[in-house]
Protein backbone atom coordinates (compact mmCIF):
# COMPACT_ATOMS: atom_id res chain seq x y z
CA UNK A 1 0.00 0.00 0.00
CA UNK A 2 1.33 3.30 -0.79
CA UNK A 3 2.31 6.03 1.81
CA UNK A 4 -0.99 8.44 0.33
CA UNK A 5 -3.05 5.22 0.84
CA UNK A 6 -2.10 4.73 4.31
CA UNK A 7 -2.52 8.74 5.30
CA UNK A 8 -6.43 8.54 3.63
CA UNK A 9 -7.39 5.22 5.62
CA UNK A 10 -5.73 6.31 8.53
CA UNK A 11 -7.86 9.32 8.54
CA UNK A 12 -10.79 7.58 7.47
CA UNK A 13 -10.62 5.37 10.23
CA UNK A 14 -10.14 8.71 12.81
CA UNK A 15 -13.51 10.15 11.62
CA UNK A 16 -14.99 6.51 12.24
CA UNK A 17 -13.59 6.58 15.85
CA UNK A 18 -15.45 10.96 15.88
CA UNK A 19 -11.95 12.68 16.20
CA UNK A 20 -11.64 15.24 14.12
CA UNK A 21 -9.15 16.27 11.66
CA UNK A 22 -7.53 19.40 11.82
CA UNK A 23 -6.26 21.84 9.55
CA UNK A 24 -2.91 21.04 9.63
CA UNK A 25 -3.54 17.83 8.77
CA UNK A 26 -5.59 17.80 5.56
CA UNK A 27 -2.78 20.31 4.75
CA UNK A 28 -0.13 17.41 4.65
CA UNK A 29 -2.45 15.46 2.98
CA UNK A 30 -2.46 17.80 0.16
CA UNK A 31 1.28 18.54 0.56
CA UNK A 32 2.44 14.77 0.43
CA UNK A 33 -0.35 14.12 -2.51
CA UNK A 34 1.23 17.04 -4.61
CA UNK A 35 4.88 15.97 -4.25
CA UNK A 36 4.00 12.06 -4.57
CA UNK A 37 1.98 13.31 -8.19
CA UNK A 38 5.25 15.30 -9.37
CA UNK A 39 7.40 12.99 -8.95
CA UNK A 40 5.80 10.10 -10.43
CA UNK A 41 4.78 11.89 -13.22
CA UNK A 42 8.20 13.00 -13.77
CA UNK A 43 9.68 9.39 -13.17
CA UNK A 44 7.62 8.07 -15.56
CA UNK A 45 8.61 10.97 -18.51
CA UNK A 46 11.99 10.00 -17.79
CA UNK A 47 11.41 6.45 -18.14
CA UNK A 48 9.56 6.83 -21.31
CA UNK A 49 11.57 9.26 -22.91
CA UNK A 50 14.72 6.98 -22.50
CA UNK A 51 13.10 3.83 -23.76
CA UNK A 52 11.79 6.13 -26.89
CA UNK A 53 15.42 7.12 -27.12
CA UNK A 54 16.63 3.92 -26.82
CA UNK A 55 13.74 2.50 -29.92
CA UNK A 56 14.22 5.13 -32.53
CA UNK A 57 18.45 6.14 -31.34
CA UNK A 58 20.11 4.57 -34.67
CA UNK A 59 17.30 5.23 -36.85
CA UNK A 60 16.82 8.86 -35.81
CA UNK A 61 19.35 10.58 -33.73
CA UNK A 62 17.82 13.92 -34.59
CA UNK A 63 14.39 12.79 -32.84
CA UNK A 64 15.82 12.10 -29.14
CA UNK A 65 14.50 13.64 -26.41
CA UNK A 66 16.42 15.61 -23.70
CA UNK A 67 15.61 15.49 -19.92
CA UNK A 68 16.52 17.94 -17.79
CA UNK A 69 15.58 17.69 -13.86
CA UNK A 70 15.09 21.01 -12.19
CA UNK A 71 14.68 22.59 -8.80
CA UNK A 72 14.95 25.91 -8.25
CA UNK A 73 12.54 28.36 -9.42
CA UNK A 74 10.45 25.37 -8.96
CA UNK A 75 10.46 21.62 -8.78
CA UNK A 76 9.92 19.86 -12.06
CA UNK A 77 11.36 18.87 -15.35
CA UNK A 78 12.54 20.25 -18.48
CA UNK A 79 11.94 17.78 -22.09
CA UNK A 80 13.32 18.84 -25.21
CA UNK A 81 12.90 17.62 -28.43
CA UNK A 82 14.41 19.90 -31.32
CA UNK A 83 13.70 23.53 -30.79
CA UNK A 84 10.37 22.75 -28.67
CA UNK A 85 10.23 22.27 -24.69
CA UNK A 86 7.97 20.67 -22.42
CA UNK A 87 7.83 22.20 -18.84
CA UNK A 88 6.55 19.90 -16.15
CA UNK A 89 6.73 22.04 -12.78
CA UNK A 90 4.40 22.87 -9.59
CA UNK A 91 2.97 26.48 -9.41
CA UNK A 92 1.33 26.76 -6.07
CA UNK A 93 -0.59 23.85 -5.73
CA UNK A 94 -0.81 23.13 -9.46
CA UNK A 95 0.69 21.07 -11.80
CA UNK A 96 1.25 22.91 -14.50
CA UNK A 97 2.82 21.33 -18.15
CA UNK A 98 3.48 24.04 -20.84
CA UNK A 99 4.85 24.07 -24.39
CA UNK A 100 6.85 26.44 -25.65
CA UNK A 101 8.70 26.32 -29.13
CA UNK A 102 11.88 28.05 -29.27
CA UNK A 103 13.33 30.09 -32.11
CA UNK A 104 15.95 32.58 -32.14
CA UNK A 105 13.92 35.99 -30.79
CA UNK A 106 10.44 34.18 -30.04
CA UNK A 107 9.00 31.81 -28.21
CA UNK A 108 5.22 30.35 -29.19
CA UNK A 109 3.25 29.13 -26.85
CA UNK A 110 1.24 25.63 -26.70
CA UNK A 111 -1.05 24.50 -25.29
CA UNK A 112 -0.32 24.19 -21.58
CA UNK A 113 -2.44 21.61 -19.10
CA UNK A 114 -3.17 22.44 -15.03
CA UNK A 115 -4.05 19.52 -12.34
CA UNK A 116 -4.83 20.29 -9.36
CA UNK A 117 -5.68 17.82 -6.24
CA UNK A 118 -9.30 18.18 -4.92
CA UNK A 119 -10.66 16.25 -1.83
CA UNK A 120 -13.90 14.57 -1.56
CA UNK A 121 -16.00 13.66 1.33
CA UNK A 122 -14.21 10.82 1.91
CA UNK A 123 -10.95 12.95 2.46
CA UNK A 124 -9.21 11.13 0.08
CA UNK A 125 -7.41 13.47 -2.41
CA UNK A 126 -8.16 13.05 -6.52
CA UNK A 127 -6.84 14.65 -8.93
CA UNK A 128 -8.40 16.72 -11.86
CA UNK A 129 -7.55 18.44 -14.67
CA UNK A 130 -7.93 21.60 -15.06
CA UNK A 131 -8.79 21.82 -18.90
CA UNK A 132 -10.95 19.53 -19.47
CA UNK A 133 -12.41 18.32 -16.24
CA UNK A 134 -10.99 14.22 -16.26
CA UNK A 135 -9.69 12.68 -13.58
CA UNK A 136 -6.57 12.05 -13.70
CA UNK A 137 -3.14 9.85 -12.41
CA UNK A 138 0.48 10.51 -13.10
CA UNK A 139 0.17 7.72 -15.84
CA UNK A 140 -2.89 9.27 -17.48
CA UNK A 141 -1.45 12.38 -17.78
CA UNK A 142 1.49 10.99 -19.11
CA UNK A 143 0.25 8.68 -21.52
CA UNK A 144 -3.39 10.88 -22.99
CA UNK A 145 -1.96 14.08 -21.86
CA UNK A 146 2.06 14.27 -22.56
CA UNK A 147 3.24 11.24 -25.33
CA UNK A 148 2.28 13.04 -28.08
CA UNK A 149 5.07 15.00 -27.40
CA UNK A 150 7.65 12.74 -27.25
CA UNK A 151 6.43 11.86 -31.01
CA UNK A 152 5.88 15.24 -32.53
CA UNK A 153 6.97 18.12 -30.44
CA UNK A 154 4.55 21.12 -30.34
CA UNK A 155 3.45 20.39 -33.65
CA UNK A 156 0.63 17.90 -31.93
CA UNK A 157 -0.69 20.51 -29.52
CA UNK A 158 -2.96 23.82 -30.37
CA UNK A 159 -1.38 26.98 -30.35
CA UNK A 160 -2.33 29.86 -28.07
CA UNK A 161 -2.54 33.08 -28.99
CA UNK A 162 0.12 34.59 -27.48
CA UNK A 163 3.36 35.39 -29.19
CA UNK A 164 6.15 36.22 -26.59
CA UNK A 165 9.15 38.12 -28.55
CA UNK A 166 12.50 38.76 -27.17
CA UNK A 167 14.50 42.18 -27.13
CA UNK A 168 18.18 42.13 -27.23
CA UNK A 169 19.77 45.18 -25.68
Amino acid sequence: MKQSEKLWIQNLARVSLGKSLSQSIHTQMISFSIQVFLEELCNLMMNYSQHFNEIIGDAKPDEAIRVLQISQPRPGLIILKGGDKMIISLVGKIIRVRTVQVHVDTERNFQSFDFEPKQNEQLGIFWRCVNDGQLVNPELVAQNYLSSFLVCGCRALPQTLRLVVATHP
